[in-house]
């Protein structure tokens, strides 16, 4: 144990290490998450920063406390070895390393962390009318090996195995034919999935993404499958009920999808030929084009069929945030937005509303996108990191809102 938590103490401190011998810092390859957020660098290691109450950011001890809740620097997480791939949930993380399993931790009372059944101790973030309970430090899932990738959301995360089957775990839609929540609420009555299970009907699956109370599979060969909450009509597939839809369907028609993105009532593909395609609600105006906009009822508000977005080509990654917003990357390394910017998170310079059609914003040269939370992000091809979106006075790391793609403080790194 000593020398697993003395590699975990190194690996954590390599950027600063680097940094004060003049070296260059390892670039950023991932940002995710929403109240709290991971950050992944190119040599393995992980930070995050935001609320940090159920333990989601590791030990409270290494954290410098801001408002609201949430640090007030970039965390530092210890983990026993190179990580390769980070998702978010609501009140816990992951981090999935290098020989194919994966650490958690955070709060724990939906089975989030995957490790059985826990009762969580009474963390130091607790006060005389919260209870804050949580798992502080990193810890394998059990019996979960082999991961390619990973996603969360809400209380419930997935794990694409490299052998293209999938499993899930917490208290969000399983997959598993149970009913369940069908949103990131309190589970139902079948109760979280304490430990992984696979999900069934799923093969050849390259990639998962969860979010708004569903989650989306895309298969090696460019299909894509659904299930969880179709209230919004973002599984793409009928029928359109509130009841969550338990076990993966496939979504009819739609074919060469490269990427998806499941968001707050939307999802959102794109296709190999560098299309972007939208369904499910238009109500934050993340269709990229005039569509109903109201809240969906028994009757309308709703597509469950997959549509174009008109005026967008040549796309090769696209981006949604829990801010309701959507990014998209161009091959030239220019960027097209739409949706919501009530925070600023389009980078369009446009205060509170909507931007209803896809709109150029001033950055170029920009090699990856990210959008967490109701904040935006770019990787510049030089390396840097460009912030935008949500903020205020003490908060970490924008003090107010940014309207537009600016260099990320230095704190963020």
């Amino acid at each position: 144990m000593r020398h697993r938590l003395v590699l975990a103490a190194a690996l954590a401190s390599v950027p600063l290490l680097m940094a004060a011998q003049g070296q260059p810092a390892p670039r950023i390859v991932k940002i995710t998450g929403d109240s709290h957020k991971l950050l992944l660098r190119s040599d393995g290691t992980v930070a995050g920063w935001g609320r940090y109450t159920q333990g989601q950011l590791g030990p409270l001890a290494r954290i410098t406390v801001g408002k609201f809740n949430t640090s007030a620097s970039l965390v530092a997480i210890a983990l026993p070895a190179k990580a390769v791939d980070v998702a978010a949930g609501t009140s816990a993380s992951y981090a999935l390393l290098e020989d194919g399993s994966v650490m958690a931790w955070g709060g724990a009372d939906s089975g989030q962390l995957g490790n059985g059944p826990v009762k969580a101790p009474l963390l130091a973030s607790s006060t005389s009318s919260m209870q804050y309970r949580g798992i502080e430090t990193p810890a394998r899932i059990a019996g979960l090996a082999g991961v390619a990738s990973i996603s969360a959301a809400g209380e419930s995360a997935y794990a694409v195995l490299g052998d293209g089957t999938v499993r899930s775990w917490g208290g969000g839609p399983i997959g598993d034919g149970r009913a369940r929540s069908s949103y990131q609420g309190p589970p139902s009555s079948a109760g979280p999935a304490f430990r992984p299970v696979v999900v069934p009907g799923l093969a050849d699956i390259a990639a998962i993404s969860a979010g708004g109370g569903i989650v989306l599979a895309l298969t090696k060969d460019g299909r894509v499958f659904s299930w969880g909450s179709n209230f919004y009509g973002a599984l793409g597939r009928p029928p359109r009920i509130e009841l969550a839809l338990d076990t993966p369907g496939e979504i009819p028609g739609l074919r060469d999808v490269t990427q998806v993105v499941a968001g707050l009532g939307i999802s959102t593909a794109l296709k190999k030929d560098g299309t972007v395609w939208v369904w499910g609600s238009n109500w934050q105006q993340q269709f990229g084009f005039p569509a109903q906009t109201n809240q969906p009822n028994p009757n309308d508000g709703w597509v469950l069929e997959p549509q174009q977005v008109p005026g967008v080509a040549t796309v090769t990654a696209i981006a949604v945030g829990t801010g309701r917003q959507t990014l998209v990357l161009l091959k030239d390394g220019t960027l097209r937005v739409w949706g919501n910017t009530d925070w600023g998170q389009l980078g369009t310079g446009a205060g509170p509303g909507f931007q209803p059609r896809p709109t150029a914003i001033k950055i170029a040269g920009v090699a990856a996108i990210f959008a967490a939370g109701n904040n935006s992000f770019a990787i510049r091809t030089d390396g840097t990191l460009w912030a935008w979106g949500g903020g205020g006075p003490g908060e970490f790391p924008l003090t107010t809102n940014v309207r537009a793609p600016t260099a990320a403080p230095p704190g963020l790194h």
